[in-house]
C-alpha cells in the first residue's frame, strides 16, 4: 500500500477513478484571469483542505473575512509572493478562489501591516508602509478585484509598524515610531490626528478595534522596559491607559488585544525569560505565552494562564499569535520559536472558556509550520490560516477550524494553561495632542495572479455504497445470488491507497396484484373472458429485474330487474298494446358500463276493475299554537274502463283516534254548511292516530273499501315551569338524599298534553325522573346550591326545560366531618321598605380569590360557612327582567328631577332611578326606562333587576355617590350572622319616593279618567286612523296604554301628535296586532275636552281584506294609565270600535289564470275616477304597482310575462274609488 503524498495535479490530469476536474473561468470587471484547480474527491472520504500557489514562497500577512454584500462570505489573503505583495479572494460559498492581483506598484521591502473590511463590505482596505519612512499607503479594492483608491500620506516621523480598523462613518489608522492615531472619513479626509506620550521602545507595537468604533492601541517595551495599553474612542479621546508588568520580566512583550464582548480585554502576552529585572532584550528566543483576561476600568486581571505542553514550558516566537473572540468561547494561535534551532516547528490552536480561562481543545500541525498562523471569520465561519514549508514552494494551507478533527494536517495536541500570577497591571494616565496630516491620492499599479490549487496530503479511503442487483447479475465479473457484501482494493492515481466496499442485497422480483372487474365476453390479453379468472404476465422493472402481474378479474353478472305492473286491456306500454298476459324485455346500459335486463312482468286487470292506488298511512305534524293538524288527502283511483265513481258514489269516515267507531264521514256538512267531497278529505284534526276508511261504489252496486291510518303530532314543546330553589337535607343515617322532578314543578303546561300526563326529569332522559344527593354536592360545606334542570316532556316527545337549583343542607350534621374549622356568616335581604328579598345571589369572596355562593330564602336570609382565619369580601346580585310595577309615573319622576321641578328626596329611590347604575341620573336613564315601558328591552344595562348596597345610612344629597355595593367582612375569627343589605328595584321610584300633597294617590282605581275614540276609515286605501278625545279639562303628565287588535293584522303604525305631543320614540309596535305607548312630560299639558290628544294610523295587512266581512274587527285597550296633578289614575277607553271599510267589494275577471304568457285583469265601473293596481309576491314584497284612469263601463289591465319572472304565487290588490279587490295571480312553468 503507498503512503500519503503531496502532489500537485496540473490542468492535464483527466480520468480518474472516482476524481472530478473542475476548469473555471472567472470574468473579474477590469481583468479576466484563469484559476485552473483540481479536487481529488474519494467518495464518503474527508473533505480535504485547499492550499495553493505559484512557483515561489508565499507569505500571509494578513487574513480577514468579509460578509460581502454582492459576492457573500469572502476570505481575503493579504501576503507575499517571491517578495511582491499580492491580494486573493476566495469565495467561501463555492469553496473557489475567486480572484488574485498582485501589487507591483509597491516596493519589495515593503512591510504589509494590516486589512481590514471596507465599512460598505464591498471588498476591503489594506495598509503598508516601508519600515522606518516617512510614506504610509492605504488601498481600497472592492470584490471584483478593483484598485478603487489609493492614499498616501507622511506623518511627523518615521513608521515603523501599524493597523487601521474600522470606526464609524470612517476609519482609524494607528502608526509609530511615536505613538499616533489618525480618522479618516469615507472621502479621506483626516478629521482628527492625535500624537499619544508613552515613551519607551515601539518593539512590536500594534492595534485592535475596540469594537466600539475605537482603538486599542498597544507599545512594548514602553517606561521602565514594560508594555502599555492605550483604548482610545472614534474621537481620538484616551477612554483607558495601563501598564502591564510581567514580574519585573522586562522587554516582554504583547502580541494581541481583543475586547471578550463582556466589557473585558483578553491579551495574548510574551514573557521574557532572560530572567527578572534584566537589563536587555537578550536575544530573543526564549519566551513563554502567557493568555489573560483583564478589566480595563480597573486594571484587575481575571484569569491568567500560561500556555505549556505536558513536556514542559512552550518557548514560543514572541513575534507570533492571534486571538478570535465568538460568543461564547476564545480562540487563539501561537507558534514554536523558529530561532532556537528546533527541528521541526508547529503551528498551536486552542479553544478557551472566556469566563473561566479553562482549555477546552487544542491541536497542533502535522508539519513544518515556521510562520505566524492566522485566525479569522466569525461564530459560523472561523478559519485557520498557516504558511506550510514541507513542500518547495511553500503554500499557504486554510483550514476550517470546526472541521479540524477531520483534517489530515492537523491533529489534537498536549497543550495545558496553567493557572499562576504572571503579570500585574497599573492605570495609568496618556497625554495627547493634535498633530498635522496631509494625504495625497495615487495609484498602484498591480495585475492578475494566477494560482494552482491542489491537496496538502491524500487519505487512504474507505468507500462504502449499497447496490440492489437482480438475481444472477454480475458485480467484478462475479455472478450474485443472494445477498453480500464485497471488499476490493486499489491504489488511485494519486498514489493513495483506496478500499472499495459494495454491499450487495438482491432486488425481489415486484409482484403486483390488482382486483380486475369486466362485463362478459369483454377482451383480456386479446382473450374474450367469460367466468372468474386470474392471469399473470411477466414484465421488466425499472431495474431490470423480473416483475409478476397477477390480474384478477370478476365477470359482473348481467343485472336484471324484475318489476311486476298491473294494466287494463288495451293500456299501452313499452310502445306496445297490452291484450293479455306477457312478458316484456328492455337492455339498457348500467352504472358500471355493462348491460342491465330490465323484465316487466305484465298482468292485466279483469274487466271493470277499479281501486284506490294510495291508501297508506300517513303522519301530519302541526305547526301551530292548537292542538289540530290540517289535512289535505285526496283519494288516487286506479280503474280499467269506466269506473263511474263520482263525488256521490264515494264515501269515507273518520274514526278519530282510532276507537273502533267513526265520528264523521264525508255526508256530513262541512263548517259554514259547505257540502264535503267524498274523493277528498280536508279537516282541521287533534293530535293523535285516526283510522280513515274509503267505501267506492261501482255501477253494478259493487263496494272496494281501503282503509289507512292518519296520525297527527304535536311539535310545540312544552313551557317549563320552576319554583326557584328548593332547600333539603341530607337525612341523618343515609347522608343521601333522592327527589323526585316534579317537585319543582310549578304550573308547567303545554297546548295538547295535560299536566298530570306531562313527565318530568332531571335530563333528557325521561327515565331519570329521580335523583340523589350526598356529602359531596356540599363542597365541604354546611348547605350549597346546586343546580338542577328540570325537564318537561309531553306526550308527543316533544321537550324543553328550565333551571332552578337545590339549596342542598346539613341540619343533621351528617357530613359533620368536612366542616371541621369552619365559621357561620349570614344575613338578610330586605327592600326599601324592609320587606325580603328571595332568589338575590350573595357571594363571599376570600382573599385567597376563593367565591362562594349562596341565594337568599323566601324570609330574605343567606348562610355560609367558612374557613376562619382569613379575611373575607360579601356582595350581591339579582339579574333578570325588571320589575313589572314600573309605569309611566316613575319615568315622569325622573325627568322631574332631572329638570329640578320636583328633586327626589329618598336616597333610595334616587339609586333606583340609576337604571344604568353609573352613579348619575341623566337623560340615558329616562331613555332606558321608556324603552322598558314600551317592551323595546327586557332588562337593563348588565341584567341587573335590582341593585343589591350595603344597609347602611345614606343621605339623599350623596347617595348616588355613598353607597357600597360590597361589605368588607375583614379578618373572620368567630361567626358573623347580622349582614344586611338592601336590594333596590331598578326603575321602581314611585314606591320608595315619599308622596305629598296633591301627587300622592293612594287608591287611583277611584277617579278614572276616560278617553274617547273616534274611528275613520281612509277611502281607496288600506289604512285605518284611531283618533283619541279628551272628556275632561285636567292637566295631563304621562299616558301608557297598551292596544290589541283582533280578527286582523296591521303594519306600519305611525303616530299624529295632538294637543299631546307623542312621536315614534313614544310608541312600540310589539307585533302585528299589538302597540305599546309611553308618554310623559313633566310640565303637564291642559287639553280642550272634546279636543284629539293624538291619532294613530295603521296599513292593514293583505289577509285582513281576504276574508273581510267574515268576522267582527276590533281593538280593546288594557294597561291603561294617565297622570294628572293628583297622581296616576287607571283610565278607560270606549272599547268595541268595530271597523266599516266603506269599500264595496268588486268583481274581477282573471283570464287565464293560472298563466304562462301573461294574463288580463277586467272590471266593470260604473264612477270615472282612479285605479290602483299592486301585486307582491308571496312573501309580501311589492313587484310593482300602476296607477290609471277608471273608465265607466269594463276596463282591462294586461299583465306581461316578463313583469312576472318566476314561476309560482302572486298577491294582488285592485282598488278604485269605491271598490276594491283581493286576489291571487299563478305563473306556471
Amino acid at each position: 500500500m503507498a503512503g500519503n503524498r503531496n502532489e500537485k495535479f496540473s490542468s492535464n490530469s483527466k480520468d480518474f477513478f472516482l476524481n472530478i476536474l473542475i476548469f473555471q473561468k472567472l470574468l473579474v470587471m477590469k481583468w479576466t484571469l484563469f484559476i485552473y484547480f483540481s479536487i481529488f474527491i474519494l467518495n464518503n472520504s474527508i473533505s480535504q483542505p485547499i492550499a495553493f500557489g505559484d512557483e515561489g514562497n508565499q507569505r500571509i500577512a494578513v487574513v480577514k473575512l468579509v460578509a460581502d454584500d454582492i459576492f457573500g462570505p469572502t476570505l481575503y489573503y493579504f501576503g507575499r509572493s517571491d517578495n511582491t505583495p499580492f491580494l486573493s479572494s476566495k469565495d467561501l460559498t463555492a469553496d473557489t478562489m475567486r480572484w488574485s492581483i498582485s501589487l507591483e506598484g509597491l516596493s519589495a521591502n515593503v512591510n504589509l501591516r494590516d486589512m481590514i473590511p471596507a465599512n460598505d463590505r464591498d471588498g476591503v482596505l489594506i495598509y503598508t508602509n516601508v519600515e522606518n519612512q516617512r510614506p504610509a499607503t492605504i488601498i481600497r479594492i472592492n470584490s471584483s478585484g478593483e484598485q478603487i483608491e489609493t492614499i498616501q500620506f507622511r506623518g511627523p516621523s518615521n513608521f515603523r509598524n501599524g493597523k487601521i480598523v474600522n470606526s464609524n462613518n470612517g476609519y482609524i489608522l494607528h502608526t509609530t515610531r511615536s505613538l499616533t492615531a489618525y480618522f479618516f472619513d469615507e472621502n479621506w479626509n483626516i478629521q482628527w490626528a492625535n500624537s499619544y506620550s508613552v515613551p519607551g521602545f515601539d518593539q512590536l507595537h500594534h492595534a485592535s478595534s475596540d469594537g466600539q468604533g475605537g482603538m486599542i492601541m498597544y507599545k512594548n517595551n514602553g517606561a521602565a522596559f514594560h508594555p502599555d495599553i492605550v483604548n482610545i474612542n472614534a474621537d481620538g479621546n484616551v477612554i483607558h491607559g495601563m501598564t502591564l508588568n510581567f514580574n519585573n520580566h522586562n522587554y516582554s512583550q504583547i502580541q494581541d488585544v481583543i475586547p471578550d464582548g463582556n466589557g473585558n480585554w483578553i491579551v495574548l502576552g510574551f514573557r521574557n525569560n532572560t530572567g527578572a529585572n534584566n537589563n536587555s532584550t537578550g536575544d530573543q528566543t526564549n519566551y513563554n505565552a502567557i493568555l489573560f483576561s483583564i478589566d480595563p476600568q480597573n486594571g484587575q486581571i481575571i484569569w491568567q494562564r500560561e500556555i505549556r505542553t505536558t513536556t514542559g514550558p512552550l518557548n514560543t516566537d514572541g513575534w507570533r499569535g492571534s486571538l478570535q473572540v465568538t460568543e461564547d468561547d476564545l480562540y487563539f494561535t501561537i507558534s514554536d520559536n523558529s530561532r532556537i534551532g528546533l527541528p521541526e516547528t508547529r503551528s498551536f490552536l486552542g479553544r478557551v472558556d472566556l469566563l473561566t480561562g479553562n482549555l477546552i481543545e487544542s491541536f497542533e500541525s502535522n508539519f513544518s509550520s515556521n510562520s505566524n498562523p492566522l485566525l479569522a471569520g466569525d461564530e459560523e465561519n472561523l478559519f485557520l490560516v498557516v504558511n506550510y514549508f514541507e513542500n518547495s514552494p511553500s503554500d499557504i494551507l486554510t483550514e476550517k477550524v470546526s472541521e479540524l478533527e477531520e483534517s489530515c494536517n492537523f491533529q489534537s495536541s498536549n497543550l495545558l494553561l496553567i493557572a499562576g500570577n504572571y503579570l500585574t497591571a497599573s492605570i495609568k494616565g496618556v497625554p495627547s495632542s493634535p498633530i498635522n496630516v496631509s494625504p495625497t491620492i495615487t495609484s498602484i499599479p498591480n495585475s492578475p495572479l494566477a494560482f494552482e490549487l491542489f491537496l496538502t496530503c491524500c487519505i487512504s479511503s474507505l468507500d462504502t455504497s449499497n447496490v440492489q442487483l437482480c438475481s444472477g447479475e454480475l458485480l467484478n465479473g462475479i455472478p450474485i445470488l443472494n445477498d453480500t457484501t464485497i471488499t476490493f482494493a486499489f491504489i488511485d492515481e494519486q498514489g493513495c491507497d483506496s478500499l472499495i466496499t459494495k454491499v450487495v442485497s438482491l432486488v425481489p422480483p415486484d409482484t403486483f396484484e390488482n382486483f380486475v372487474q369486466l362485463c362478459r365476453g369483454e377482451m383480456v390479453e386479446g382473450i374474450p373472458v367469460f367466468s372468474d379468472t386470474t392471469f399473470i404476465i411477466t414484465l421488466t422493472n425499472e431495474g431490470g429485474c423480473d416483475s409478476v402481474v397477477i390480474n384478477n378479474v370478476h365477470i359482473i353478472p348481467g343485472d336484471t330487474l324484475i318489476n311486476s305492473i298491473q294494466l287494463c286491456r288495451g293500456d299501452k306500454f313499452k310502445g306496445q298494446i297490452i291484450q293479455q298476459d306477457t312478458l316484456i324485455e328492455i337492455l339498457i346500459e348500467g352504472t358500471n358500463d355493462c348491460d342491465i335486463l330490465k323484465q316487466y312482468f305484465i298482468n292485466l286487470r279483469p274487466d271493470g276493475f277499479f281501486g284506490m292506488s294510495n291508501a297508506r298511512d300517513t303522519t301530519v305534524r302541526a305547526l301551530g299554537p292548537g292542538c289540530d293538524g290540517n289535512i289535505e288527502f285526496e283519494a288516487e283511483l286506479d280503474y280499467c274502463g269506466d269506473s263511474g265513481i263520482t263525488e256521490t258514489r264515494a264515501l269515507w269516515k273518520l274514526d278519530l283516534f282510532n276507537t273502533g267507531s267513526f265520528d264523521l264521514n264525508s255526508n256530513q256538512p262541512g263548517p259554514g254548511g259547505v257540502n264535503r267531497s267524498g274523493l277528498r278529505v280536508a279537516e282541521e284534526l287533534p293530535f293523535g292516530t285516526h283510522r280513515l276508511r274509503w267505501i267506492f261504489t261501482g255501477r253494478d252496486g259493487t263496494e272496494i273499501t281501503e282503509e289507512h291510518l292518519i296520525t297527527v303530532v304535536d311539535s310545540d314543546p312544552p313551557t317549563p315551569v320552576c319554583i326557584h330553589g328548593i332547600a333539603a337535607s341530607l337525612p341523618p343515617q343515609s347522608g343521601l338524599l333522592t327527589l323526585p322532578a316534579r317537585i319543582w314543578d310549578r304550573g308547567s303546561w303545554d297546548n295538547c298534553t295535560q299536566s298530570d300526563e306531562l313527565i318530568f326529569s332531571f335530563s333528557s332522559d325521561i327515565n331519570h325522573t329521580h335523583h340523589s344527593w350526598d356529602c359531596d354536592y356540599l363542597q365541604g360545606l354546611a348547605e350549597y346550591p346546586v343546580r338542577v334542570e328540570i325537564w318537561v316532556t309531553d306526550t308527543s316527545g316533544s321537550q324543553d326545560y328550565c333551571v332552578t337549583y337545590l339549596l342542598l343542607q346539613d341540619h343533621y350534621e351528617t357530613c359533620a366531618d368536612s366542616l371541621d374549622g369552619s365559621g357561620i356568616i349570614s344575613g338578610l335581604v330586605v327592600d326599601p321598605e324592609n320587606a325580603p328579598v328571595q332568589d338575590v345571589e350573595m357571594f363571599l369572596i376570600s382573599d385567597s380569590d376563593a367565591l362562594q355562593l349562596a341565594f337568599s330564602d323566601s324570609v330574605g336570609n343567606f348562610q355560609f360557612f367558612s374557613t376562619m382565619g382569613e379575611n373575607y369580601q360579601l356582595n350581591g346580585e339579582k339579574l333578570g327582567r325588571a320589575t313589572s310595577q314600573i309605569s309611566t309615573f316613575d319615568l315622569l319622576l325622573i325627568q322631574k328631577h332631572i329638570l329640578g321641578i320636583r328633586p327626589i328626596k329618598d336616597p333610595h329611590a334616587l339609586i333606583a332611578a340609576d337604571v344604568n347604575r353609573d352613579r348619575k341620573i341623566d337623560s340615558y336613564d329616562v331613555h332606558l326606562v321608556r324603552q322598558m315601558i314600551l317592551g323595546k328591552i327586557n332588562e337593563f344595562p348588565g341584567g341587573f333587576s335590582h341593585l343589591v348596597i350595603v344597609d347602611e345610612p345614606l343621605s339623599a344629597l350623596n347617595a348616588l355617590a355613598e353607597y357600597r355595593t360590597t361589605l368588607d367582612l375583614g379578618f373572620i375569627s368567630r361567626d358573623m350572622i347580622d349582614n344586611q343589605f338592601v336590594a333596590i328595584p331598578l326603575g321602581n321610584v314611585k314606591n320608595m319616593e315619599a308622596q305629598q300633597g296633591p301627587e300622592s294617590n293612594e287608591n287611583p282605581a277611584e277617579n278614572e279618567f276616560e278617553i274617547l275614540t273616534e274611528y275613520r276609515s281612509l277611502t281607496a286605501s288600506s289604512l285605518e286612523k284611531i283618533t283619541f278625545l279628551d272628556t275632561e279639562e285636567t292637566p295631563i303628565y304621562g299616558l301608557r296604554m297598551t292596544i290589541e287588535c283582533e280578527n286582523f293584522a296591521f303594519t306600519n303604525p305611525k303616530v299624529l301628535s295632538g294637543q299631546l305631543a307623542l312621536n315614534e320614540d313614544h310608541i312600540h309596535f310589539t307585533s302585528a296586532t299589538q302597540i305599546q305607548i309611553a308618554w310623559t312630560c313633566p310640565d303637564g299639558v291642559l287639553p280642550t275636552k272634546g279636543s284629539p290628544l293624538f291619532s294613530l294610523t295603521l296599513e292593514l295587512c293583505e289577509e285582513a281584506f281576504q276574508s273581510f266581512n267574515e268576522q267582527p274587527k276590533y281593538c280593546r285597550y288594557f294597561e291603561v294609565e294617565t297622570i294628572h296633578t293628583d297622581g296616576p289614575r287607571k283610565s278607560t277607553v270606549r272599547s268595541g270600535l268595530t271597523f266599516e271599510s266603506g269599500i264595496e267589494e268588486m268583481a274581477v275577471n282573471i283570464i287565464p289564470n293560472p298563466f304562462s304568457e301573461g294574463t288580463t285583469l277586467s272590471w266593470s265601473s260604473e264612477k270615472v275616477g282612479e285605479y290602483h293596481l299592486r301585486v307582491k309576491d308571496s312573501g309580501g314584497g311589492l313587484i310593482f304597482e300602476k296607477i290609471g284612469v277608471n273608465r265607466v263601463g269594463i276596463n282591462q289591465i294586461s299583465i306581461a310575462n316578463t313583469q312576472l319572472t318566476q314561476t309560482g304565487l302572486y298577491i294582488f290588490s285592485l282598488t278604485t274609488d269605491d271598490q276594491t279587490y283581493h286576489g291571487r295571480l299563478v305563473k306556471a312553468k
